[in-house]
């Protein structure tokens, strides 16, 4: 019997929250505020007013499925299993592929640190063996049951804040008008030229509706959560980023770490709290990584509790602490084989926009069957749109760095079981 325990809506909208924000701004707002001057911000604007049709449509359907699947769920009910199932593993390939991102970055920042690089390479462990090895450390966390992974995440926001304080606290000082209107370098496009990375910064935003069914009564409040956890992520990232232009122009240095010695008279007293801030942004990707890791789980577990998926009945399989163990380690070994072979970060985030975009289009197309009218077809020109400038990165990169995306999909269809008609 499943446990009774559920997560209050506090905790769901944290949950989310923390899964969205994280690396993925702390790593390109500086390379957003280079690109796109003073229209950086309103990047953050234009990509949230696009995803806003599709947010719409995922609370009504959590609404009306008020289950654990989310996408899958949506797709499965509306269009039939294979799409239900396609749209399930194209948004798990792509949101596998921004967590391996996620891990990455931490672990690149990890092992810039003296005290921890020089170890660790007396002993042998590199770069990548850091990274599988966090990987079976949440895969076995996230074996625990669902109150820990609560508790984690309120841990991992609370350390999450501090660099946001602080960059409202380094505003109040150094914000400065002149730094905005200053930071005048743009040409055609270049605010469009950097939507891929905003993109990326937005996957996640319906995280909760593949474990809704835990959230306390997720009938009423599973749609709200993600209404309230999608509003608190744009208005933050845009915030924050006309922050950073107001007081660093157009700068490439890390805003966060820069603040303090501006402020503090005392250089060891800065050095000390820039440690901090260091720490807590190191720690808001682990966040990141353990919630999307989480939900993964949940996603594989649902296509398996629906006999969609070859080895269906192992795959959904759950241990004594009602969670998914042998989904968590089919995802697992994904993972690591992405890390090992997608060893280009730009590959990662161009799979990550890839796959979700496609499995939020199927999402669309199934809400135009149940509910023909506005709201679905702005959902889907919302998700035409942003593979517009998908598509401008993938001319950059070349059509060859997706082959490692296809090799994922086409993984897929070979495990898609089709139900035998007794």
């Amino acid at each position: 019997m499943l446990e009774s325990k559920k997560i209050s809506f506090f905790s769901a909208v944290l949950i989310n929250t923390n899964i969205v924000i994280g690396s993925a701004f702390f790593l390109g707002a500086p390379t957003i505020s280079q690109q796109a001057g003073f229209t950086a911000p309103l990047a953050w604007f234009v990509c949230a007013v696009l995803l806003l049709p599709l947010v719409l449509i995922f609370s009504n359907f959590a609404y009306k499925y008020p289950e654990a699947g989310g996408i899958y769920v949506y797709s499965e009910h509306e269009l039939g299993r294979f799409w239900g199932y396609l749209g399930a593993w194209l948004y798990f390939i792509g949101t596998t592929a921004g967590n391996a991102m996620v891990l990455r970055a931490f672990a690149s920042y990890l092992y810039e640190l003296a005290w921890v690089k020089s170890p660790l390479s007396a002993i042998g462990i590199s770069q990548l063996s850091l990274e599988l090895s966090l990987i079976i450390f949440f895969a076995w966390l996230s074996m625990r049951n669902v109150q820990i992974f609560e508790r984690a995440q309120v841990l991992f926001s609370g350390l999450k804040i501090i660099p946001f304080l602080v960059l409202i606290i380094g505003a109040v000082v150094l914000f400065s008008p002149t730094q905005l209107s200053q930071a005048t370098v743009f040409t055609t496009g270049s605010m469009f030229s950097v939507m891929s990375t905003v993109l990326f910064a937005f996957i996640g935003i319906e995280a909760c509706s593949a474990i809704i069914d835990k959230i306390e009564n997720s009938k009423q409040r599973g749609f709200k959560v993600i209404l309230a956890s999608f509003a608190v992520i744009a208005a933050v990232y845009a915030i924050a980023q006309l922050l950073i232009v107001g007081i660093q122009g157009q700068s490439t240095a890390n805003p966060f770490l820069a603040i303090l010695p501006q402020i503090v008279s005392n250089q060891a007293v800065a050095g000390f709290g820039n440690q901090i801030i260091y720490t807590s942004i190191l720690f808001s990707f682990l966040g990141g990584f353990y919630g999307m890791f989480y939900v993964n789980s949940w996603n594989l577990f649902a296509i398996a509790k629906q006999g969609s998926i070859a080895g269906y009945s192992f795959w959904q399989r759950l241990n004594v602490q009602e969670a998914p163990w042998a989904s968590i380690i089919l995802q697992t070994a994904l993972l690591a084989a992405m890390l090992i072979f997608g060893r280009d970060s730009s590959l990662l985030i161009v799979m990550g926009d890839l796959g979700v975009l496609l499995a939020y289009s199927l999402t669309a197309i199934a809400f135009m069957r149940i509910k023909p009218g506005l709201l679905g077809s702005a959902g889907i020109a919302a998700v035409t749109i942003l593979g517009g400038f998908l598509l401008q990165e993938v001319f950059g990169l070349g059509w060859a760095a997706t082959l490692p995306f296809w090799v994922m999909f086409t993984l897929g269809l070979i495990m898609y079981r089709r139900r035998i008609v007794a």
